[in-house]
């Protein structure tokens, strides 16, 4: 399965950005109080 280590890879690299905008787009939800 070659695409396992690309995946990673890309993970290891996209994944903190993604994470840090679904957290901010959280914390501004709660923060207007939806």
């Amino acid at each position: 399965d070659m695409l396992r280590p690309m995946l990673k890879e890309w993970l290891d690299e996209n994944l903190p950005s993604v994470v840090e905008r679904m957290v901010e787009k959280e914390i501004a939800r709660v923060a207007r109080g939806d």
